[in-house]
């Protein structure tokens, strides 16, 4: 965790941020949060920032203190998070989910699992937001995330009777490097065991020499005793 949940000093409210475990995921770049009660009231603005702390790094979760907001606020049922990065690819923050804990006990959560750009502007969400975009309060939000998917996911058809394919996979469908880089070092790995295996192994005789092919991080299958 980025800071520590127990130092939260005497803040009535608290937002936890977590960061998610993508490729270029964290961000440097000021991000603000405003909280909504029942009565649609709004909190300060609350910068995601703790001094002389790197604050949201890929796959942390991060506690930030809100100032000058007692309980009487009461529920948090909507926030509003934005980006104030200069729309760089390196200033965008991929936002897994953000919770509010008023008190001691009271958590509001906001799944995001999303993209947080500076180009989006102010984006809301509700609290435990799960809809169908028809029933979304937040329609024309909806309504431009809907129109960017369409524009990202276009399908063609390559062959007649065949199924439709999307054109261009986006980036976040595909394998990063980093996988392509483990793949090869096991590949590699396997290629050598297997090597030393056929170096260091006599002729069968037996079924029991079976036993010798099971090294170098092989283990020897429990039927072959049974």
């Amino acid at each position: 965790m980025g800071n520590d949940l127990s130092k939260r000093k005497d803040s009535c409210y608290t937002v936890i941020a977590k960061t998610g475990d993508r490729p270029h995921g964290g961000t440097d770049a000021n991000v603000y949060v405003v909280l909504y009660n029942k009565n649609g009231e709004a909190s300060p603005k609350i910068k995601l920032d703790t001094r002389l702390h790197d604050d949201l790094e890929r796959g942390q979760t991060d506690v930030f203190n809100v100032k000058g907001l007692s309980t009487s606020f009461g529920d948090v049922v909507a926030i509003d998070i934005w980006n104030k990065g200069k729309d760089r690819i390196k200033d965008d923050w991929y936002a897994e989910w953000v919770s509010v804990v008023k008190g001691e006990e009271d958590l509001f959560q906001f799944p995001l699992n999303r993209w947080i750009r500076a180009a989006d502007g102010k984006l809301r969400f509700q609290r435990n937001d799960c809809c169908i975009p028809q029933h979304s309060k937040e329609k024309e939000q909806r309504e431009k995330e809907l129109s960017k998917k369409r524009q990202l996911y276009q399908f063609s058809t390559d062959e007649p009777g065949i199924p439709r394919q999307v054109k261009l996979l986006p980036t976040d469908e595909k394998f990063h490097p980093e996988y392509d880089n483990w793949k090869e070092s096991t590949l590699k790995n396997l290629k050598l065991q297997v090597l030393l295996i056929k170096h260091t192994t006599k002729e069968f005789l037996s079924i029991s020499h079976l036993t010798d092919l099971y090294k170098f991080g092989f283990d020897v299958p429990r039927v072959i005793h049974e």
